[in-house]
């Protein structure tokens, strides 16, 4: 909240009645009292701000901008001012204003921790990853042992590819903050472990005396471990280390599997073959390659494939088209039923303007933003010629994958193997769905293990589904270096391998939950006896 600002008496007065209220959560008063403010002085750059942060506590954030921006511009050296609308702006989806904004409230306040973190996300997600390196040199030049510093270069590195720098950089967290769990998360991430490696060592001693400290800390010491023990041959201690830590994860997470069913049904009884036909409008253009797939099941690997190709590039995993729609259909997918053309249009006008803001000047542009399932009927109506490329892998080792991965945000189901499995049958009921109600020709399935068994012949498909010529960078896609930010982001490191397929699977009795899940999508015979009730 702001301080004092400039202004008379009586919008002074009313000024610090707001303030008092605001801070005792009377937020209804505040905000008349903030409007009666700024009637006795429309200038008074606090209660604009303080107005604007209740507005968009309300969601009113079209209503809240305007205020947010005079605010920042009438005092620009607040970077509370500064930080609030880079708040704003990134919740609309504006993440180059946003990023704008929070460098320059930085520069205001380097020596904040919180907005320094969020300075480092949003430039990582707008894909400058040169800026947040400069950011951090900087600070570590001014602060040597700043831990956090060490460890968000290091993270700076990996995404780079840049191995041996993002290792040097969290070791030396590690040294500066050795009982810090997070670290040794990131580190798990860079490095392959082996028998007797003391960084195992450090981390179990850790383990035995983390109890305290908060879910957060203990789940990335778990995930760390238990890659760890993957990694030195020790299976069955990782799926145990692993069945701790996402029970861990899943008690701290709210999912209502039903309501998420229902949406996927929904989307079903909407999205016919017959709405698909009967709905015009649109762009008639193909910039558009849509990835879709369940987490895990090779869809970054495909990615990196096509992103390869020098006419094509990504924009990896943003809500990109959701917001799109958002701007047209606030309630998604209500009103969905009554869409017409100039909605396809505005829609896919939007879409368009956010791709190309970060993927200047190619041709072809990837969405792998994986929850753009519930979208692929409105893309299509948006986009009638975009082509969409559907991932697949064998259901428990995506499954499997999936329940070994501490994923950034979301995907609450990945943490109890019962419902994964079942959220996995029904994703992959949707996406029988889309195959069934699209335009032969819009839809590729491919198949990961026919993917890393034959990488030539299934790219030149891959590219053919694409109406994209054969370029040899495809095939050694793994030297191109892109810069990704997927749970595969190591694993996309390397040239096309065949491990992944067929992976290591516990006890059948501890797999119960998910091959029931799965239903007849599982390919495991359960051999242990069943008690009746």
């Amino acid at each position: 909240m702001g301080g004092k600002g400039a202004g008379n008496g009586q919008a002074e007065v009313l000024f610090l009645r707001a303030l008092s209220a605001h801070r005792q959560g009377l937020f209804v008063e505040a905000e008349c009292l903030y409007r009666a403010a700024l009637e006795a002085d429309p200038g008074h750059a606090d209660a604009m701000h303080n107005l604007g942060t209740l507005l968009v506590k309300a969601g009113k954030l079209q209503e809240a901008l305007p205020l947010l921006e005079r605010a920042a511009a009438l005092k620009p050296q607040s970077s509370a001012h500064r930080e609030n609308l880079a708040n704003t702006y990134r919740l609309l989806g504006r993440r180059r204003d946003a990023a704008a904004q929070y460098k320059q409230a930085l520069a205001l306040d380097p020596g904040r921790v919180s907005l320094l973190r969020k300075t480092v996300e949003i430039l990582l997600e707008t894909r400058r990853p040169d800026e947040v390196e400069a950011i951090l040199t900087e600070a570590l030049a001014r602060a040597p042992r700043f831990a956090l510093g060490h460890q968000l270069l290091s993270l700076v590195f990996f995404l780079q590819d840049r191995m041996d720098e993002a290792l040097a950089e969290i070791e030396e967290a590690i040294a500066l903050e050795p009982d810090n769990a997070v670290h040794y998360r990131m580190l798990s991430d860079i490095k392959r472990f082996g028998p007797g490696d003391p960084h195992i060592a450090a981390m179990q001693e850790l383990h035995k005396h983390i109890g305290q400290a908060s879910r957060y800390e203990r789940v990335c010491l778990g995930f760390a471990l238990a890659k760890a023990y993957t990694d030195s041959g020790e299976q069955d201690r990782a799926f145990a280390q692993l069945l701790e830590t996402n029970a861990l994860v899943r008690t701290g997470m709210r999912y209502d599997e039903n309501k998420i069913f229902a949406l996927f049904a929904r989307m079903k009884s909407v999205f016919t073959a017959q709405f698909l036909r009967r709905a015009q409008g649109g762009d008639p253009g193909n910039v558009p390659i849509i990835i879709l797939g369940m987490l895990r099941s090779g869809t970054t690997l495909s990615e990196q494939i096509l992103a390869s190709h020098p006419k094509v590039k990504s924009v990896g995993e943003l809500q990109l088209f959701d917001e799109a729609v958002r701007t047209v259909l606030p309630r998604f997918p209500d009103g969905v039923d009554d869409i017409d053309a100039a909605a396809l249009k505005a829609i896919a006008g939007t879409y368009l303007t956010s791709l190309r803001e970060f993927a200047d000047g190619a041709e072809r542009i990837i969405d792998k933003f994986l929850f753009n399932v519930l979208h692929a009927g409105l893309i299509h109506m948006a986009f009638p010629n975009a082509r969409f490329v559907h991932l697949v892998r064998d259901p428990v080792d995506t499954c499997l994958s999936c329940f070994a991965t501490h994923f950034t945000a979301g995907q609450p189901y990945a943490y109890d193997l019962g419902e994964l499995g079942r959220y996995y049958r029904a994703y992959e009921d949707l996406m029988a769905h889309w195959h069934g109600v699209f335009p032969p020709g819009t839809m590729l399935k491919m198949r990961y293990e026919e993917l890393v068994s034959d990488p030539k012949g299934q790219i030149v498909r891959l590219l053919e589904h694409c109406a994209l010529p054969w370029d040899d960078a495809c095939l050694s896609f793994d030297k191109q270096r892109h810069f990704v930010m997927s749970a595969s982001t190591a694993q996309v490191r390397r040239p096309i391998y065949r491990s992944s397929v067929g992976r290591w699977r516990p006890a059948a009795a501890l797999l119960r939950p998910l091959i029931e899940g799965l239903g007849n999508l599982g390919d495991i015979i359960l051999d242990v006896p069943t008690t009746r009730d």
